[in-house]
């Protein structure tokens, strides 16, 4: 407050409320009558003797306006709780005795439980011309020291004896007659009451009043910084706000902790599903095991029907061999006896028939000889082509016909190989027939629009346009609207694989969606379609994202309704960081490499390179289709051009087969020949030179019978080796007759057990079995002969794998059953759908799926939404809250010395308070915490992590208090979010001149008692002048000016108690000073009115009031007489 400011009041009326008068009634050693202090609103002394009564009247301005649970009597004086209280008071106490029965001490009293005690103030606002009332009202009640009580303000004056006197003693009553008064207020609490007159003087705070409490008892400072933070500062109100972080905390606690269990179940799920497909393997493996098992014997047959097939052949060879040269020799012994006959008439005849006969043998052969020559040369044109031998025996024959029949099986297979291929060839030219149509029309399509969203989607998009009478630019596709910027184009290729699915989604805003909802509903649309209800006016972001992020690689078509919905989409869901290198791609929590590498969440990785990442022929993104279109033309030269080498693998193959064609002809026209008999014409020329020999002899020698008769020898002994070789040739068909007719029926057999079989058993497990057999080569040796022990070897070897394998899925069933177990002991919700058995696998691997899919990237969505959201910003808000709280104390410390700097503390100079960071190091530790909680959180998504979670809980852990550490995080808690104790204060006496400081005052030790009182007088007027609400430079005339001083001036030095009466007179408060009678003569010059307190007898207390005029008189009158102030109290 200015200096002119405080003249103004001096001469003026007296501004705010001050006391007027105090009335006790039945208030301790006051007794029986009221009595009144006046003051009159000025500065007074109150003075008497030890025990007088002082401390009962200050002690009942106190009860006034203090809460009484705060108050401890006669504190000036030392006394303790115990010594005084409001029950003495009521009571009227005035000393002890002892009690000769019980030889206990024995409180002696004025006045029993039947009466009752009043105290009342009334303050007066001369600038407001208004009073206000405070009164008080007690009873006993038997046997209880808590006496009943109610509270009165009323807005005039009252008086006790008008208004508080009840004939029969009832405090009942007393309160039914003030109820009824107007502008008489009565409470039953004295937070009420208080409330209610702190509004009527102005005191907005209950620090105003602590302070007055204080006033009255204090000596010195002592502790400055304790005594700013206490009685200057109110304490910052953070309950509430610590209680709203805690409960904010704990719905971030529970997706927090519905993310770490998504992730236990995820890491107890993983290795039983990994496991659970090893097993499964197994299982398969074993039952295709036990399969191949059970189909040993039929794969056998299988096996004895080849080796029939190969011995039968053998067989019926060798059997034709053997009839061939049967019938051969049976063709020589028939000639060679028509020739004996033809000898033996001869022999007869003596020669003249035969040589006739011959001649005519010879004509029969020679057509024979032909016929079989044009046989042989039939025979020997296909001969030719395949390369094979002219036939000189049956042996030969037959080997040629086998080796036929070989080339033939071989040919046919090559032929059905080369036909298959043609076919596939074929289909492979007609798919890629269709691919260039399909890219012709999509270049067509393309050149059309702008557009590089595939045909068959914008067909689509058409046909429900259409249908719904829409235009197409009313559903847009993402890629429509978003384009790779021209200076990152060496990205395109990557953004295209992380946008491609949302790029290819349709928008459909909020007027349009009922429509569009139902038509997909009803439709079939043959393709899929994904689009999004945009059904929010999303504000316009003018921050230009980071170069380095994916948004900012992209252009946002601007002239669409959906541009501010897709930016917001895009920053949301694809905030990903484009790395240049893998070192900074492993770093980020969300980011893309060029390569086309996507990390999300820093978990999740995917590189999808089923395609090219430059084929420009799949980019989807954009407003102009040149570049697609190029690339489409390249993909359709290059289709071409597959299509050509295609169409000439297909004629070189229709070539070839034509070769084979051929090669399988040939084959069958030596195939067609059943005989060699039939191409054997180099027997009959023998035998028609034997015979012309024959004519020739006979021609030369016909008269020598001789001749005739060895000739006949010579045939009989023919005959008989032909009879010889006739009867071994037949024994060795007949044999051969039989072995083939066994085998042929075991063919059968083998045959039928095969006819049995399903084709899948011949397809899928016969493969299997060979294998097998090569693998143990097992068939390299086999043969009808050892063919049991060969089935026995195979059935034993797969029987040794199956024991294997169930060794193996025993042991993983035993874990399995173990694993699924303990993960439902942890999480035993899942009960109802699986249980601890192998059959629950394929439920588990639908539940692992979900949880990696849906329900942990919800829960983290979730959990990282609170974090940022909820909780960070409600530490960011209650951070500000305690920052706003530290602006304000520096405002308040700042409003202070404003006011001291306009009081002297010493000539030329004052104090002003000094506010220095406290070093504490549990407050500095806090606001450091508090600090790196919020570090780097704004517009950064990826700090919302584990690790600010992780602080976060550090901090509202220690608000909650920790188990075993309650009491300590509770103190510590109220300790650190108290920003007064932000601040350690000291004073600082300065030069008015030029402000420069003279003298330092860390507390107020280490000084002399005068500077003490000094010092203390100076801030804690300043402190009163502040908490009442007189130091602004608006002063409102509702303030309270009342100060009790109890002691303080009697104790200290002259020159400090003219210091501190001077300094309240110029601050405008009204003082009431509680001295000894040795103080009065420096008092006197500064209050207006002396109050003596008389006891007689130590037991019930007077009170006599003299003007300061009337006491100065008085004391120059019985100056000479020596006169004491006893004497003056008799007058």
């Amino acid at each position: 407050m200015h200096k002119d400011q405080l003249d103004l009041f001096v001469k003026g009326q007296r501004p705010g409320f001050r006391l007027k008068h105090l009335e006790v009634y039945n208030w301790g050693t006051f007794h029986n009558k009221v009595w009144t202090l006046f003051t009159n609103g000025g500065q007074n002394l109150l003075t008497g003797d030890v025990g007088s009564g002082k401390s009962s009247l200050v002690d009942a301005l106190t009860t006034l306006l203090v809460p009484h649970n705060k108050i401890t009597y006669n504190k000036a004086a030392g006394a303790d709780k115990q010594e005084r209280s409001l029950y003495t008071y009521i009571k009227g106490a005035y000393g002890n005795e002892q009690d000769e029965e019980s030889q206990t001490s024995k409180l002696l009293t004025l006045r029993d439980e039947t009466s009752y005690s009043v105290i009342l103030g009334v303050f007066h606002n001369e600038a407001m011309q208004r009073s206000i009332t405070l009164a008080q009202v007690f009873r006993l009640r038997k046997n209880d020291k808590n006496p009943d009580r109610f509270y009165v303000l009323a807005e005039n004056e009252l008086s006790i004896k008008n208004d508080f006197f009840a004939v029969k003693k009832d405090i009942s009553d007393i309160k039914s007659n003030l109820k009824k008064k107007d502008g008489c207020e009565v409470f039953d609490s004295f937070k009420e009451y208080s409330i209610r007159f702190r509004q009527e003087f102005g005191i907005k705070s209950d620090q105003a009043l602590d302070l007055f409490y204080q006033a009255v008892s204090m000596k010195s400072v002592g502790n400055l910084t304790e005594f700013v933070r206490t009685h200057m500062l109110e304490k910052t109100e953070v309950e509430n706000h610590i209680e709203e972080l805690c409960s904010s905390f704990e719905d971030l606690r529970n997706a927090h902790e519905a993310v770490i269990k998504a992730r236990k179940q995820i890491e107890h799920l993983e290795p039983i599903v990994e496991l659970g497909k090893k097993y499964n393997e197994d299982q398969k493996i074993k039952s295709e095991n036990i399969l191949y098992r059970s189909h040993t014997e039929s794969y056998l047959a299988k096996i004895k029907f080849q080796l029939l097939e190969e011995s039968l052949l053998n067989l019926n060879e060798k059997k034709e061999r053997t009839e061939s040269n049967l019938t051969n020799v049976q063709n020589l012994r028939q000639a060679e006896s028509k020739n004996l006959i033809d000898l033996q008439v001869s022999l007869q005849s003596a020669g003249g028939g035969r040589i006739q006969s011959l001649k005519s043998t010879i004509e029969e052969k020679s057509k024979e000889k032909d016929r079989r020559l044009s046989q042989h040369n039939r025979y020997d044109e296909p001969c030719s082509f395949l390369g094979l031998p002219t036939p000189k025996s049956v042996d030969e024959f037959i080997t040629n016909k086998n080796q036929a029949q070989v080339i033939q099986d071989e040919t046919k297979l090559a032929k059905d190989k080369i036909e298959t291929e043609i076919l596939n060839l074929n289909i492979d030219v007609s798919k890629l027939k269709t691919q260039e149509s399909s890219i012709i029309e999509e270049i067509e399509s393309l050149k059309s629009r702008q557009s590089n969203i595939p045909k068959h989607s914008l067909d689509l998009r058409a046909n429900m346009a259409r249908e719904l009478n829409l235009n197409e630019q009313d559903l847009p596709f993402v890629g429509e609207l978003l384009q790779v910027k021209s200076s990152e184009k060496k990205w395109q290729g990557s953004i295209e694989r992380v946008l491609r699915s949302f790029g290819l989604s349709i928008l459909v805003s909020e007027k349009d969606y009922l429509d569009v909802s139902a038509y997909v509903n009803r439709t079939h649309l043959k393709d899929k379609l994904v689009y999004f209800r945009v059904n929010e006016a999303r504000r316009t972001i003018n921050s230009k994202p980071a170069q380095d992020t994916l948004l900012g690689k992209l252009d946002i078509k601007k002239d669409s309704q959906f541009t501010a919905w897709l930016r917001q989409e895009l920053e949301g869901h694809f905030n990903f960081i484009c790395c240049e290198s893998v070192e900074d791609f492993q770093k980020q929590v969300r980011a893309i490499s060029i390569s086309g590498q996507i990390k999300s969440f820093n978990k999740r990785h995917e590189k999808d390179d089923r395609f090219r990442i430059d084929d420009k022929s799949r980019y989807i993104l954009g407003w102009s289709n040149k570049e697609k279109i190029e690339s489409l033309k390249n993909d359709l030269k290059l289709l071409q051009h597959e299509g050509q080498k295609l169409i000439d693998k297909v004629l070189q193959n229709n070539k070839t087969k034509s070769e084979l064609d051929s090669r399988m002809s040939n084959c069958q026209r030596i195939l067609h020949f059943l005989s060699f008999e039939d191409i054997n014409w180099y027997d009959i020329s023998q035998l028609i030179l034997s015979i012309e020999k024959e004519i020739k002899k006979l021609t030369a020698e016909s008269s020598n019978l001789k001749a005739i008769e060895d000739l006949i020898k010579v045939s009989n002994d023919k005959i008989q080796e032909f009879d010889n070789k006739l009867n071994e040739m037949q024994k060795s068909w007949g044999a051969l007759d039989s072995t083939i007719k066994q085998q042929e029926e075991s063919k059968v057999n083998c045959l039928e057990q095969l006819s049995t079989l399903d084709s899948e058993v011949t397809e899928k497990v016969f493969p299997h079995l060979d294998e097998i057999c090569q693998t143990l080569k097992l068939f390299s040796d086999v043969n009808l002969a050892n063919l049991g022990k060969k089935q026995n070897q195979l059935r034993d070897s797969i029987q040794s794998k199956i024991d294997a394998l169930s060794k193996i899925t025993e042991k993983d069933q035993e874990r399995i059953v173990r694993l699924i177990g303990g993960f439902l002991s942890q999480f035993p919700e899942f009960t109802t759908n699986i249980d601890a058995s192998p059959k629950s696998l394929f439920e588990i691997s639908n539940i692992l799926k979900k949880l990696k899919d849906e329900d942990l990237p919800r829960h983290e969505q979730r959990f990282y939404k609170k974090l940022k959201e909820d909780t960070i910003k409600g530490m960011a808000m209650f951070q500000e809250l305690l920052e706003k709280e530290k602006r304000n104390i520096e405002g308040k410390i700042k409003t202070i010395n404003v006011c001291l700097r306009d009081i002297d503390y010493n000539e030329g100079t004052y104090i002003s308070i000094l506010l220095n960071k406290s070093a504490d190091q549990e407050i500095v530790t806090f606001r450091n915490d508090l600090r790196q909680i919020l570090s780097n959180t704004a517009g950064v998504e990826n700090v919302y992590n584990e690790q600010k979670f992780t602080q976060v809980k550090t901090l509202i852990d220690r608000f909650r208090g920790r188990q075993q550490f309650s009491d300590i995080d509770k103190r510590w808690t109220a300790k650190v979010t108290d920003v007064r104790n932000w601040f350690t204060f000291a004073a600082s006496e300065k030069f008015h001149a030029d402000n420069t400081e003279k003298e330092f005052y860390p507390d107020s030790g280490g000084k002399s008692g005068g500077q003490k009182e000094k010092l203390a007088y100076t801030v804690l007027a300043s402190a009163l002048a502040y908490q009442y609400g007189i130091d602004s430079m608006q002063e409102s005339p509702k303030s309270f000016r009342f100060v009790m001083i109890d002691e303080a001036f009697g104790r200290g030095s002259d020159e400090s108690a003219r210091y501190g009466l001077t300094l309240f007179e110029k601050l405008n408060l009204q003082l009431l000073v509680v001295t000894p009678l040795q103080k009065i003569h420096v008092i006197e010059d500064y209050v207006s009115h002396v109050h003596f307190v008389h006891n007689e007898a130590s037991k019930e207390s007077r009170l006599h009031t003299l003007t300061i005029e009337q006491f100065r008189e008085s004391k120059n009158s019985h100056r000479n007489k020596q006169a004491n102030v006893g004497d003056v109290v008799d007058a």
